[in-house]
């Protein structure tokens, strides 16, 4: 139990060092080959998306897990109900993903 316990810690843990470690390396290499400009707009798309990522889930699947599991028998509806919400959410995610363009790049 206590070495399933520590081997499951140290691998968490190595899995957090690399994905910490892993942008650092990458990250000169990337603004080598595309060059600053092109690495700005770049984390400026990643950051829209993440941000339209985080509107369109809305912890929709934490709560629909709950939910399902509160009200097995109505699994149906609840799943209707939980693709809608993301549908409105992905509608809104990407109006104001388009307002965030406009007013970074402009219309002319």
């Amino acid at each position: 139990m206590k070495s399933k316990f520590l081997k499951n810690i140290f691998s968490l843990g190595i899995v957090d060092i690399l994905s910490l470690l892993i942008p650092f390396i990458i990250m000169p290499y990337i603004v080598g080959a595309i060059g600053v400009d092109y690495y700005g707009r770049y984390i400026f798309f990643t950051t829209v998306a993440v941000l339209c990522h985080s509107i369109i889930d809305y912890s929709s699947q934490t709560v629909g897990v709950r939910e399902l599991n509160k009200r097995s028998k109505n699994y149906k509806i609840i799943f209707y109900l939980q693709q809608n919400l993301r549908f409105y959410f992905t509608l809104l995610a990407i109006l104001l993903a388009v307002i965030v363009f406009m007013l970074k790049y402009g219309a002319g």
